[in-house]
């Protein structure tokens, strides 16, 4: 099982990043509207997630642009140490992320991040 990690993304150089929980998950299943659909709400967990998880680990994450490097690299290293004690958090998100059924995301795309694990248990 391959590790998560919270990363910065960022649509261009000139607009503010965002964080997302990012790893190396499956494609979703269903029709090709449910995909289309799930795979948006999935991607919008990603980075719903990664905020919440961020503020718990004390990292401040504003408008911040891709050439603040230096800042991206101090917070990449606050999440990766944060995760890192962690290990049941991380397998717990890993699952949540690696369920393939775009049911799943569509019925659960209202849930907060503790709603979605306890789904994602017993999915």
């Amino acid at each position: 099982m391959n590790a998560i990690a919270i990363r910065a993304k960022f649509p261009s150089a000139t607009t503010a990043g965002q964080l997302v929980i990012e790893g190396d998950f499956p494609a979703l299943s269903g029709s090709e509207k449910q995909v289309t659909w799930a795979g948006e709400i999935r991607s919008r967990k990603q980075a719903e997630f990664a905020a919440a998880i961020a503020r718990m680990a004390g990292a401040t994450w504003g408008v911040i642009l891709e050439k603040d490097t230096d800042f991206i690299a101090e917070t990449h290293a606050k999440m990766d140490a944060f995760l890192a004690d962690k290990p049941q958090a991380v397998a717990a998100l890993r699952k949540l992320f690696s369920i393939t059924d775009a049911r799943f995301w569509i019925d659960n795309r209202e849930d907060g991040i503790n709603q979605m694990l306890k789904s994602a248990s017993t999915f």
